[in-house]
């Protein structure tokens, strides 16, 4: 093995365990703020002038524990309200853009720092959450047990139903509308 593979594969090494390292000190609000940001439903205006991606760290998101599901995966919730953010910095100005949504649902797994959009964002992570839940092997009676069992918890997210509307494609379905 040559020197410069070597290190090289070192280097890739701390980079991915710092990588790794620094996402377990992330919260679960702070991991939402960014995608909120990432998708333009959250608009931070610096009225300084300075760029606002430097700030997310400035704005705190209040995120409700919907509850625990298996292997300590846990549903999170986020209404737009008057008392869902503080912001400590007066130089700030946070909007949301978004006329029809109210709620945004994620999953969280502690075991894997993955956060799994499920409501009211542009995207949809339905299928990796699956897969995380039951592994790569998800037989069709598996898929169906597991929706079922999702569903009977009643957190705001016609799971089947848009399992179904993935599965066939059915994109304008209201399941899969970003807010519904």
């Amino acid at each position: 093995m040559t020197l410069k593979k070597t290190l090289f594969q070192i280097l890739f090494i701390l980079f991915f365990s710092a990588q790794q390292s620094s996402a377990q000190k992330i919260s679960i609000g702070d991991r939402l703020t960014m995608q909120l940001y990432q998708e333009n439903i959250l608009i931070i205006q610096n009225l300084m002038g300075e760029s606002s991606i430097g700030m997310l760290d400035k704005v705190k998101i209040r995120v409700d524990t919907i509850m625990t599901y298996i292997h300590g995966i846990t549903f999170f919730r986020f209404t737009i309200n008057d008392k869902c953010i503080q912001v400590v910095d007066d130089s700030l100005k946070v909007l949301f853009s978004t006329s029809k949504c109210k709620d945004f649902i994620v999953a969280f797994n502690p075991n894997n720092q993955i956060m799994y959009r499920l409501k009211g964002f542009s995207g949809n992570d339905l299928l990796f959450f699956l897969k995380d839940i039951k592994g790569q092997l998800l037989s069709k009676k598996n898929i169906e047990n597991t929706l079922d069992n999702l569903d009977s918890l009643y957190i705001g997210i016609e799971f089947k139903r848009l399992y179904k509307s993935i599965k066939e494609e059915a994109f304008d379905d209201k399941s899969l509308i970003q807010c519904w």
